[in-house]
């Protein structure tokens, strides 16, 4: 069994404990962009084979910074992104210019106009296609929404720390993460520490879609009592046809969950590795942040890797950048290139070819 260890990011002061036995994991976020991204299951050589078909990625740094939560999108196609040390949410153009979207910069909890609206600790943000901007807020424990009049209202959570379903605000939270919306409006929320994945309608209504809240790894029926079980998720996402995608980042593996089941897609569990290859055994050391395209091709933030990895639709893990090692030189991608990443958290996908990444208070760009 995994070792319980207290884990302190020296992020902003924030605390949070995880079944895992290596260092310190952060954040999360997840979803994003777009469309048709070809091949998309890593570049040049890499263990465990890459496509030697595929333009070797590169990698380059923006002037915009994130720590966490990143969404590409909306009417600009400009980055949106939690600013969890201010306390507010941003939106970033592609070259740079920062607005500041909402938030006071006071850490607290008040709806209302953007400007005068309060935040805590802001991890995981999404767009719909009206440009609404949904984040999770796991200091208050709740799910948040700036509309495009330019308020703030709370969709789901009362503020308390809890493990209950039910309509909106009469719903409790532990931790909410990684988020995700799909076509039908349905916002999913990967709920840390209560071990599960919740689904928010457009209603409001506030279901579990899996994880019987007890901490483990079993693969199996889905819903609130279902037999599936998971270890501190914090990154969700959703594709076109309605399966979710997770990271399961207590347990080292990438899960899918379908209407019927929870199994699980990459990852053999060992914790603190590394090895790109066929999905079942294949290695990360905290995955967090996840995309997923039009293809079926899923792109993973694994953070203590230091590495943006690819799990392509036919069961191959490759690295699409990060050679390892911690640091901010722009360059070649794949496990073999020369770009360094430090602690990628996020993920989005761009209009075409194009992966942007947070962490460490930077945007770097992939491109292939």
């Amino acid at each position: 069994m995994l070792a319980m260890h207290r884990i302190d990011r020296g992020l902003g002061g924030m605390r949070i404990w995880f079944l895992l036995a290596l260092g310190s994991v952060t954040a999360v976020a997840c979803q994003a962009g777009d469309t048709s991204h070809g091949t998309t299951t890593g570049a040049g050589s890499s263990s465990g084979g890459g496509d030697s078909g595929v333009t070797q990625p590169v990698v380059t740094t923006l002037s915009g910074r994130s720590r966490f939560g990143l969404a590409f999108g909306g009417v600009s196609g400009n980055l949106y992104v939690t600013d969890f040390e201010g306390n507010q949410i941003d939106e970033i153009a592609l070259d740079g210019q920062k607005t500041i979207l909402a938030g006071n910069g006071i850490a607290g909890y008040l709806d209302g106009p953007a400007n005068s609206a309060e935040f805590g600790e802001l991890v995981g943000v999404v767009l719909d296609g009206e440009g609404n901007v949904y984040v999770s807020d796991d200091e208050s424990n709740t799910i948040r929404k700036l509309d495009i009049a330019g308020n703030v209202t709370t969709v789901a959570g009362d503020g308390h720390a809890g493990d209950l379903d039910g309509m909106g605000t009469s719903a409790e939270f532990n931790a909410p993460w990684g988020i995700a919306l799909d076509g039908s409006g349905n916002i999913f929320v990967a709920d840390s520490r209560n071990n599960r994945i919740r689904k928010i309608d457009a209603t409001g209504l506030v279901t579990t879609v899996a994880g019987n809240g007890s901490p483990g790894f079993r693969d199996g029926s889905v819903g609130r009592t279902g037999s599936a079980e998971f270890r501190e998720p914090l990154g969700v996402a959703v594709d076109a046809n309605g399966n979710l995608y997770v990271a399961d980042t207590g347990n080292q593996r990438i899960r899918q969950i379908s209407a019927a089941a929870v199994s699980t897609l990459a990852g053999n569990g060992v914790d603190g590795g590394f090895l790109d290859g066929q999905a079942s055994k294949a290695e990360f050391n905290g995955p967090f942040g996840l995309a997923v395209d039009s293809v079926g091709n899923v792109f993973v933030a694994d953070a203590y890797n230091n590495r943006v990895r690819s799990l392509s639709a036919q069961g191959v893990v490759n690295t699409l950048a990060g050679n390892g090692q911690e640091g901010k030189v722009d360059g070649t991608g794949g496990a073999d290139g020369n770009a360094e990443l430090t602690l990628p958290l996020g993920v989005a996908l761009g209009v075409g070819a194009v992966l942007y990444v947070s962490g460490n208070d930077q945007i770097r760009k992939i491109s292939w």
